[in-house]
């Protein structure tokens, strides 16, 4: 097999594999969302913003999912620090910590190809809600 005819066959696979990934991270997210709901009571709502800069001091402007403090519930952002060994026992903060935890399963590029740039996602029991989100 010829170089041209190799590169054109790892291309394919690799947008194959591309196209299975992004299948699979909606699946993971749809079904462990709701089981996040499901095991914490407490959990009304979460939500995060995502979107690539304007403008950036000469840096490139890279996409960026903000999710390492979401909103939880009534929370604008959740912040939690322990300088403690022992695990919270407060259920918002357990919950909290699970919604974070979930959130950094997924690669930014993940979380772009399923929602989108320049918005906000909301997740509810019900579903999620993407909005346009502005920034500076």
């Amino acid at each position: 097999m010829d170089t041209k005819a190799q590169y054109a066959e790892l291309k394919q696979k690799l947008a194959d594999l591309r196209t299975e990934m992004q299948t699979v991270a909606k699946k993971y997210f749809q079904d462990n969302a709701k089981g996040l709901f499901a095991t914490h009571s407490i959990l009304e709502r979460f939500a995060w913003t995502q979107y690539t800069p304007y403008f950036n001091d000469g840096d490139p402007c890279e996409f960026s999912a903000h999710v390492d403090y979401p909103e939880v519930n009534d929370d604008e952002e959740f912040f939690y620090y322990s300088d403690s060994k022992k695990k919270p026992t407060d259920p918002f903060t357990v919950a909290g910590l699970a919604v974070v935890e979930f959130l950094k399963a997924f690669s930014g590029d993940d979380l772009e190809e399923m929602f989108g740039d320049h918005c906000k996602v909301t997740v509810t029991r019900e579903g999620v809600e993407v909005e346009e989100y502005d920034h500076d």
